[in-house]
């Protein structure tokens, strides 16, 4: 199943290179390994638009390193729904997921993950145009839920 993602994405993992730097005396997320409860979140933006990220299965490791995230992405414009295919990374405090959607635009949506599950300093941007401004959006339905606190045996 990895394999039709990444090609449609060029054969590379895209997000590696996006996620946001965050200094050590920033606070972090009590948290080694987080799940999306329910399993699709609202996303608010400031240019109006409210995204619907559908997660598929929560979060997967890949190769035992990479919290990752995939599922569907949907939001409504002029009374027309506009769908399409997300993939990202939930990385301790960071949250970081491209949408590739329908009409040929590719979004990028970025966050801080608060230790309580919300998701906070949020902005998206257009991948295809980074001359466009960027939206800043919070979240208006569902949260992360943490699965693994990070004093847990198993880990960070």
């Amino acid at each position: 199943m990895r394999a039709p993602i990444f090609r449609r994405w060029g054969g590379m993992p895209i997000l590696g290179a996006a996620l946001l730097a965050v200094s050590g005396a920033e606070a972090r997320a009590e948290c080694a390994q987080w799940t999306m409860d329910p399993g699709t979140l609202a996303v608010k933006q400031s240019n109006g638009f409210t995204i619907e990220l559908a997660f598929s299965h929560g979060i997967h490791e890949v190769q035992g390193r990479y919290p990752f995230v995939f599922g569907n992405a949907r939001y409504t414009a002029g009374g027309r729904r506009v769908e399409g295919t997300l993939i990202g990374t939930v990385d301790r405090n960071r949250f970081s997921v491209e949408v590739q959607w329908e009409n040929g635009t590719r979004g990028l949506y970025r966050g801080d993950i608060t230790p309580d599950g919300d998701i906070v300093n949020g902005r998206s941007s257009d991948v295809q145009n980074p001359d466009a401004p960027a939206a800043t959006w919070h979240l208006e339905r569902g949260r992360l839920r943490c699965m693994r606190p990070r004093n847990h045996p198993l880990g960070p």
